[in-house]
Parts: C-alpha cells; structure tokens; sequence
C-alpha cells in the first residue's frame, strides 16, 4: 500500500532540495548513457519509471498499451541513433523531454492514421512533471 500523503514532509511535495534537483539532474544524463551505451539495466530503470506516463498519454489519445510500448521502443531507437553522432543538452527533465518525443510520435502516428490534425492539451503535455 502507498504511503498516505500525510506523512510525506511539506518540503518533498512543494520544493526540491539542491541535493534532490542534482540527483535527478545525475539519473537525467544517466538515462541518456543508458540509452547511448545499450545498457540494459539503466533501459529498464527508465522503461519501469517513464512507462506509466507514456501508457496514459497513447490510451488518452486511442491507442493501446501495446501502441504504448512500440512508441517507447521507437523513441529510445530515435535518441539512440541521435546519440551516437551528437550530445543532446537537457533544458528540461529527462522525463519531460521522453515524453515530448513520445507525444510527438504519437501526433505522428495518429495524423497518418486519419489524415488529420492531431493537437494534445497542456495537460497532457505536463502529466509527468
């Protein structure tokens, strides 16, 4: 069972601390070694925390799981091949921008599927944040 909200200290849910931001600033470029080198372990750290975001933004949008799945794989083989000729620098969360891949894919996806334009609201463009 999760723990209740009530018992997380005020400073986790309004604030990140320094050491907090740095940490995540460390897994953020730890994802994208992960995703440069192959390293399997690191891939599914990243499929097990990024997934559930991913999920609910294509089943939101008509898809399914398994679309949810295929645009994960597809994202990580675009920023593979970014990797291995250039660096990519973060201005967001790692999380933020795997996300905006995935969205755009997705938008992708769907507009060749209806030939039709497909927009997402904001609310889906910060579900994971």
């Amino acid at each position: 069972m999760p723990p209740c909200l009530c018992y997380i200290p005020l400073y986790h849910i309004f604030a990140a601390t320094e050491t907090e931001k740095m940490q995540q600033g460390d897994r953020d470029y730890e994802w994208l070694e992960a995703i440069r080198s192959g390293d399997k372990k690191g891939l599914t750290q990243l499929y097990q925390y990024i997934m559930p975001s991913i999920v609910k933004l294509v089943v939101r949008y008509g898809g399914t799981e398994e679309h949810a799945k295929d645009l994960f794989q597809d994202a990580i083989l675009i920023l593979y091949k970014k990797l291995q000729y250039s660096e990519i620098t973060l201005t967001s969360s790692f999380s933020t921008f795997f996300i905006a891949v995935c969205r755009n894919l997705w938008a992708n996806h769907m507009k060749k599927k209806s030939n039709n334009h497909v927009t997402f609201s904001d609310e889906v463009k910060l579900m994971h944040d």
